[in-house]
């Protein structure tokens, strides 16, 4: 029986990607990973994966990646895990809109981009796409909100591809992505509060959000990576998988309490109160 094939896009040492394509190595499966840069994915390369280049913000990049696994593979893929992301740490009244747009560029119209570009191999194996999602995506994780916004795209457009690609027996898994020991935060430009900002008189609880550090405790790569691997590869996989530290959680408040739920369970520590008392210390003071 022929290998099944997996492409893993976004597979940078050390990020879910990564975790991710070694353990469909470890199923037996032929796999491919990408990166921008070959270098991310050198290790992955002398365990026996298949390396290429691939930049998600370029169609070009895209279209001659898509031609190579196309040629590689007879055009046929079983798995294709979208595991590209960016973040934009910052308070959404003082994050760059340009930067925005970027973090856009890469979390959502890439992924669109390579789901498009790669379907034609996917509906010839009747494969899969799993796409890394986040709860962040469906909560609001404060200081975080344009990496928020562009989870909740993605949700989006992997539930309506869900019912879009259904006819061609291909199915389509959203992974919502708890607290994972990456190094996302370390990858991130560095998140520095303008002067001037609403938020300065927090600061200290700012950074802490932009940095990780309120997230001290993370679920290993490894143990998350197990998870989504059996799902993609189960026959009658979970089409909506909740993974990764305080994932849990947000699922059992999203689903079964009201919608300010999560306003009020996210609040205590984005330092809503604190915020507030500063605010009215200062006013009474410009008063008196």
């Amino acid at each position: 029986m022929a290998r099944k094939t997996a492409l893993v896009i976004g597979a940078s040492k050390g990020g879910i990607g990564d975790a991710i394509a070694q353990e469909f190595l470890h199923k037996g499966c032929r796999v491919f990973a990408t990166a921008r840069s070959i270098s991310k994915v050198e290790h992955l390369q002398q365990l026996g994966i298949e390396v290429l280049t691939l930049d998600v913000t370029s169609s070009k990049s895209i279209d001659a990646a898509a031609a190579e696994i196309t040629r590689q593979t007879g055009g046929s893929l079983d798995t294709l895990v979208n595991s590209s992301g960016l973040g934009c740490p910052l308070p959404l009244l003082d994050v760059d809109v340009n930067v925005s747009r970027k973090i856009f560029d890469v979390n959502v119209f890439g992924l669109l981009e390579t789901t498009q570009k790669f379907s034609p191999l996917l509906i010839a194996a009747s494969g899969t796409v799993v796409f890394i999602s986040s709860v962040a995506g469906i909560s609001p994780w404060a200081y975080h909100g344009m990496y928020n916004a562009s989870k909740a795209a993605v949700n989006a457009i992997a539930h309506t591809l869900e019912l879009e690609l259904s006819p061609f027996d291909v199915k389509v898994i959203t992974v919502m992505t708890g607290s994972i020991r990456t190094g996302y935060f370390d990858n991130q430009p560095p998140a520095i509060l303008p002067q001037g900002s609403l938020y300065m008189p927090i600061k200290e609880i700012v950074d802490r959000h932009t940095s990780g550090a309120e997230l001290p405790k993370r679920t290993p790569p490894e143990e998350y990576a197990k998870s989504v691997v059996a799902n993609a590869m189960s026959a009658n996989p979970r089409t909506r998988l909740w993974k990764g530290v305080n994932s849990t959680i947000v699922w059992f408040i999203a689903t079964f309490f009201w919608h300010g739920a999560l306003l009020l369970a996210f609040a205590p520590a984005a330092g809503v109160s604190v915020l507030k008392s500063k605010l009215r210390a200062l006013k009474k003071n410009k008063t008196s």
